[in-house]
């Protein structure tokens, strides 16, 4: 039972989460403030009182509309907060019985900041170079604290940094413009800090593959697609690199049993 409500307790505090982290995504891009300033509805401006904002509750009591002018709200906040009392959980119950008490931490706070950076680059196609340097502190950090060796930690945000730096160099020179956006390489070498420098590469690689989905779930959607359609890469490098935190060594090692049988 103990385990079963503090599942419960991770999911609660995951939707609390999501839901300030909605905040920062919302406001940020704009310069927005997120400390004294009360959150609104986006329609008739009125102020929203604490009832309106509990996170999943007030979404699903209020059936999805402003209280005040009868508005619409977008259902994406709901699901935000469940995608994050989802993965605190979820963080949890991959972690309960590990010895280190420091690792589910850790990925809950890198889990944490690469939705935010996904979200953020989704919906306005900008990534803040804040989230990378928190992304790079928190993984050289807490790659400390565990005594990862230094120089390893160096090397995976050097191998990242440079994966997705020849790349844009490369398209710069030869195509004569940006294939991506500066932000993924500095998103990937930031990443590559937390990282193995194998699973930093994979982790390049695997993004290909993730935003070859989404663009295949785009043409299913009917939404146009072309060689000039602009796909931020951002939510693309962030998922690839979730799955690398929680199977990165197994993923390596499937593949060097293909490459080197």
């Amino acid at each position: 039972m103990s385990v079963v409500l503090a599942c419960i307790w991770f999911f609660i505090l995951g939707t609390a989460m999501g839901s300030f982290f909605n905040v920062l995504i919302d406001r940020l891009p704009e310069g927005r403030d997120i400390v004294s300033t009360r959150s609104s509805c986006e329609n008739c401006g009125t102020k929203l009182k604490w009832i309106d904002l509990i996170p999943v509750f007030s979404f699903v009591f209020l059936r999805g509309k402003c209280r005040y002018c009868g508005a619409k709200l977008s259902p994406w906040y709901l699901i935000s907060e469940l995608i994050v009392g989802a993965l605190y959980a979820f963080s949890f119950l991959l972690y309960s019985l590990d010895a280190n008490a420091l690792r589910p931490f850790s990925h809950l706070v890198i889990w944490s900041l690469l939705f935010i950076v996904a979200v953020m680059d989704q919906k306005t196609g900008m990534i803040m170079d804040l989230f990378s340097i928190l992304i790079a502190v928190f993984s050289i950090g807490f790659g400390l604290l565990e005594k990862r060796p230094i120089l390893e930690i160096l090397l995976g945000g050097a191998v990242g940094a440079a994966f997705f730096g020849i790349l844009y160099l490369g398209a710069r020179l030869i195509l004569k413009k940006e294939g991506m956006g500066l932000g993924d390489v500095i998103l990937l070498g930031a990443i590559g800090f937390g990282l193995p420098w194998v699973q930093v590469i994979v982790t390049g690689f695997l993004t290909a593959y993730v935003a070859i989905l989404f663009i295949v779930i785009r043409a299913i959607a009917g939404r146009s697609v072309g060689m000039k359609t602009e796909i931020p890469l951002g939510p693309s490098i962030c998922i690839s690199a979730f799955i690398m935190t929680i199977c990165g060594s197994s993923i390596v090692g499937f593949l060097s049993h293909l490459l080197f049988r």
